[in-house]
């Protein structure tokens, strides 16, 4: 790296990526700090759509994926992602929100989560989302939600059902209590941290907080992926939740993959996951008839 004319002027040594990125696809992200229904700080990350050719509309915002980061508590890296390119290079903005519970912030701000789990999270995305679309960034009525690992994109669409036009659930936590009872000995009492206790301490926020129990609430058009190998979260959880949903009358898409365990890593998997989800969002906004999806 040399410095000429005070601007930084990088030179690439090794690429991570055999695929090249032309100038101009990849999205700047921009810090937010935002605000709960407490004043507390909420951080996220704004990616716009960015294109070199292609412009949306001066007069309309334009929609909006949310993503959950795994952990919860964990953190999503503004680094270069070829899931948000997909998304912003189309004409979407992605958000990447470091709800309570996440790191980087200091102490108090990863353990703000302890005893709400799968409740303060999911109230932190809504006020993040509508923070966002308040400041000008985003259509508030056009916003997808999307995560993979635990309850969180379930229980949005549980306890918030008319607020995101649409969802991705991916390998999900169904049922919180089933989980610390499989849990490793690393993660032993992770569960029980976040929910204020063990499922014999306090039983109904194990059941209040897990999807499972709550699915025909879900009225957000949804997609769910799980794999049938999965030694973590069983796959059966999933097949519940899509019954429920599907017998209460909800509209519930499911790609139930026989090859995969828990999360997606063949790349013939992850490519239908990417399609598919990237078509569920599109054609439930109406960018694209349900019939030309995949």
């Amino acid at each position: 790296m040399t410095l000429e004319n005070q601007n930084l002027i990088f030179n690439v040594l090794a690429s991570s990526s055999k695929t090249p990125v032309s100038d101009g696809f990849a999205p700047r992200p921009e810090p937010l700090v935002l605000g709960d229904s407490m004043g507390r700080d909420i951080h996220a990350l704004f990616f716009p759509p960015t294109h070199p050719q292609f412009a949306g509309p001066q007069d309309k915002k334009p929609p909006c994926v949310i993503r959950f980061h795994p952990g919860p508590t964990s953190r999503t890296s503004p680094a270069f992602s070829w899931d948000r390119v997909l998304y912003t290079s189309r004409g979407w903005a992605w958000l990447d929100v470091m709800y309570s519970g996440s790191i980087g912030y200091g102490r108090q701000y990863m353990e703000r989560l302890d005893g709400q789990g799968g409740e303060l999270d999911v109230q932190d995305c809504v006020e993040a989302t509508r923070q966002t679309a308040a400041k000008g960034l985003i259509d508030g009525n056009r916003v997808v939600l999307t995560g993979a690992g635990g309850p969180s994109v379930l229980m949005s669409v549980i306890n918030f059902p008319d607020f995101y036009a649409a969802a991705c659930s991916q390998f999900s936590v169904c049922d919180i209590a089933e989980l610390y009872r499989k849990s490793l000995k690393l993660q032993l009492f992770y569960s029980s941290l976040l929910l204020g206790g063990t499922p014999e301490e306090v039983p109904q926020i194990y059941k209040a907080r897990s999807p499972l129990f709550h699915a025909r609430k879900i009225r957000s058009p949804i997609l769910l992926a799980h794999g049938a190998q999965d030694p973590v979260i069983p796959v059966w959880q999933t097949d519940a939740i899509a019954r429920e949903i599907q017998e209460s009358g909800g509209q519930v898409e499911y790609l139930r993959f026989e090859d995969e365990g828990h999360g997606v890593r063949r790349a013939e998997n992850l490519r239908l996951l990417q399609e598919r989800q990237l078509a569920f969002f599109e054609s439930t906004l109406g960018f694209r008839s349900p019939s030309k999806a995949l």
